[in-house]
């Protein structure tokens, strides 16, 4: 299982930089961020997380536990979350798990 996930690991890695450079092309933007212990989303399940609409909430990382989420996926401080959509969107999002103003 290990094994596994370091593979995953290891692919997500490569493949997140082609996506990402894709995504700045045009107006998108790929972000991994980790949960700020301030931040209004720690502690809430992905279903009652009012995302903005154009941004997709990929794996998370907690821990060494790669996480794909759900609905009832619980974010958690410190969590790695991947952030992907509209730019603008995207930043929003950031801000909203770093707790900054």
């Amino acid at each position: 299982m290990a094994q596994m996930k370091e593979d995953f690991q290891d692919i997500w890695r490569e493949e997140s930089r082609e996506l990402k450079s894709s995504l700045e092309r045009g107006d998108g933007a790929l972000e991994q961020v980790e949960i700020s212990f301030l931040s209004p989303l720690a502690g809430k399940k992905v279903k009652d997380v009012d995302l903005p609409k154009e941004v997709l909430l990929g794996p998370i990382l907690r821990g060494k536990e790669l996480i794909i989420p759900d609905g009832e996926t619980e974010l958690q401080a410190t969590d790695r979350v991947t952030l992907m959509g509209k730019k603008k969107d995207v930043e929003t999002t950031v801000k909203l798990l770093r707790a900054m103003p």
